[in-house]
């Protein structure tokens, strides 16, 4: 049973090999009503899809026939939802949208997810859209025409193989380096017999590229080039287009606008973006130093600070640098930035807080290396927090501080084999204690 549905077993060929491929029973439209009154485990069962043929106005200019019934060349009968204008009879081109999401918007959810789609805008999307499909308060007003289908039973069987060889309209085919459908999507695109393609790799999510602002004008203007017959320079487009999965997620034309330099500016100091990321890494990693021995003659930041050999003292120097710097290690510590950064602060982290440790008698056992583990690994996410989130939302560096130091408080009150130490070494001129 997958969810409570039941699930069948079908012979199917694969590579040479007969395998069972497991199909599970498809969700039974219901209406909302009734779905609404189903046990939750009834409604497992249910997509709350009711079927109801009628016309109605959609929004302003928009109108909706729903439900409309479509015979396949088999017999089959499917249904759509068709969007059109209000205003006018004329024949117009028709955008299809064909996916296992059915026919509807999520009309059934609560209004503030009614037209949520990952990665995309609150309100960029109107709530006629269905997901992944186009959406008709966009497409309607530019002269099309959108037709949601409701497909019949999906799955891979060979008589849905397309034949390459047959596919010769124009075609702009889009593939995310972060899909699953990523190779499918360019085999597509090498395969097609068609001469006017066009294949664009991107690194963003599908959803928030198919509605971007970038490339939506861009999607018109191949339909209206194609399906509208209207010459607007679409043929200079280039063939293929591949953004680079750049660790550093900025080019060096971006980089220099941003900056207001000239490009020969930037390559008079750097060879490339990833030149720039490596000096910037070296020098973050220079300056968040958490702890240092104090050493007669020492001309390091933290001894001129007058926090070597203070361990609370050097712990709060460590946040105070991360605050400062938090600009520079936004990009870096980010969800999506540079995780060698993360590894080798990491590994320097617990380094130094052996040496901090053993400055304070703590022996070096089994225990005292999981509590270095620890306190290293709760450093970088404290600093990669702090660092990402917006100033006015941070908490004060005496609490981010005390979160710190916490870990090795603990230790200190909770280990047999802990030295005994005063509450000053604990906490230097700090008020705080736990």
């Amino acid at each position: 049973m997958l969810f409570g549905r039941e699930q069948f077993a079908v012979k199917t060929e694969m590579s040479g090999e007969v395998i069972d491929k497991l199909y599970a029973k498809e969700l039974v439209p219901t209406p909302i009503e009734e779905f609404e009154k189903l046990p939750e485990d009834e409604k497992k069962l249910r997509k709350p899809y009711p079927f109801n043929q009628r016309t109605y106005e959609a929004a302003p200019g928009i109108i909706c026939d729903q439900d409309v019934a479509v015979p396949m060349r088999d017999g089959v009968i499917l249904y759509a939802d068709i969007f059109r204008p209000a205003d006018s009879t004329a024949k117009v081109p028709v955008i299809l949208a064909w996916s296992n999401y059915g026919k509807r918007p999520n009309e059934y959810r609560p209004d503030e997810l009614n037209a949520y789609t990952p990665g995309v805008p609150k309100g960029s999307i109107s709530d006629l859209a269905k997901f992944e499909a186009a959406d008709p308060e966009f497409w309607v007003p530019s002269g099309y025409v959108v037709a949601n289908v409701g497909i019949r039973g999906i799955g891979y069987w060979a008589d849905k193989i397309p034949d390459f060889s047959k596919v010769v309209v124009p075609a702009y085919v889009t593939a995310g380096w972060n899909h699953f459908h990523l190779r499918g999507s360019v085999n597509g695109w090498r395969k097609i017999a068609s001469e006017q393609k066009w294949l664009r790799a991107h690194r963003e999510f599908e959803w928030p590229d198919f509605y971007s602002s970038t490339y939506l004008p861009e999607l018109k203007m191949f339909f209206d080039r194609y399906c509208k017959g209207i010459r607007n320079g679409w043929e200079s487009t280039p063939r293929v287009r591949i953004e680079v999965q750049d660790r550093f997620d900025i080019t060096v034309k971006e980089l220099s606008e941003r900056c207001a330099i000239a490009r020969t500016t930037f390559y008079r100091f750097f060879e490339d973006t990833y030149d720039l990321l490596e000096r910037l890494e070296q020098y973050l990693l220079g300056e968040l130093v958490l702890y240092r021995p104090l050493m007669n003659g020492s001309t390091t930041g933290l001894q001129s600070s007058g926090v070597a050999g203070k361990p609370y003292e050097s712990i709060r120097h460590f946040f105070e640098m991360g605050i400062r710097l938090r600009k520079l290690l936004q990009p870096i510590m980010s969800e999506n930035g540079d995780p060698y950064f993360k590894d080798r602060l990491a590994r320097r982290l617990r380094e130094e807080l052996g040496a901090m440790m053993s400055d304070e008698g703590v022996p070096n056992d089994e225990l005292r290396s999981y509590y270095v583990a620890a306190i290293a690994a709760s450093y970088i996410g404290l600093l990669a927090h702090a660092a990402t989130t917006n100033r006015e939302d941070s908490l004060g560096i005496g609490q981010i501080v005390f979160i710190a130091n916490s870990m090795r408080v603990a230790y200190f009150r909770s280990s047999n084999s802990a030295p005994a130490i005063s509450d000053r070494q604990l906490f230097g001129n700090s008020k705080s204690s736990i």
